[in-house]
């Protein structure tokens, strides 16, 4: 009994860690789907760097920021939180806007590049870096949301960006092959930005506390 108790008590949190568990996985599973076993290759080598980019701002950003968020956000000070998550989220952008620039130089120079780094498309590290740099934009977001308690509303912005990932992408690669497939990354973590950047905004400005 105390086991259920717990489970439905944290059962939104749990179900908010799966399902982002799935969007992260959901272009992997369209690709081995609906790609060729050599595409399968160098898009997982694509997604793998793209990936761990993403995991490195996770643990260099979201979780050293996310002790303050919280205490600000708790203790009934939303325009403190702000600031913090202001700094952040503009060095956060400008980091993820330098690595996009870079890897578009990448494609230029990719002539000269050894051998065993030929098989870099520049393009699709950019569609795949700027889909998870929108991800970790929304990421703050749901950082805010949480703190107030309101995981039921970034479980409904990630379901939804599951199914815009999953359609688009499902649709795009008939078309674009790979590329399509990155692009539907790039919708479905655009969804999650766009439905959790208002109810984030509200808890920060201080209009949408819970006491």
């Amino acid at each position: 009994p105390a086991l259920t108790a717990q489970f439905r008590v944290s059962q939104t949190h749990f179900l908010v860690g799966l399902v982002a568990l799935g969007s992260l996985q959901v272009d992997r599973l369209l690709a081995t789907f609906f790609l060729s076993l050599e595409q399968n290759g160098v898009y997982f080598r694509h997604i793998f760097l793209a990936a761990a980019a993403y995991q490195a701002s996770g643990i260099l950003s979201h979780n050293r920021v996310v002790q303050k968020l919280y205490a600000n956000i708790r203790s009934e000070s939303p325009s403190v939180a702000k600031r913090i998550l202001t700094v952040e989220r503009r060095r956060f952008v400008i980091v993820s806007l330098a690595v996009i620039g870079c890897l578009g130089v990448l494609e230029s120079v990719k002539s000269v590049l050894p051998a065993s780094l030929q098989f870099l498309d520049g393009s699709m590290l950019v569609l795949l870096v700027f889909a998870y740099a929108l991800r970790g934009v929304a990421d703050y977001n749901a950082l805010v949301l949480n703190a107030q308690f309101k995981e039921r509303v970034v479980l409904r912005a990630q379901t939804c960006a599951v199914m815009m990932a999953a359609t688009a992408g499902g649709l795009l690669i008939q078309v674009w092959s790979m590329t399509g497939l990155a692009v539907g990354a790039v919708l479905g973590s655009a969804t999650y930005l766009l439905m959790t950047r208002p109810g984030a905004n509200k808890v920060l400005d201080g209009s949408d506390r819970t006491t």
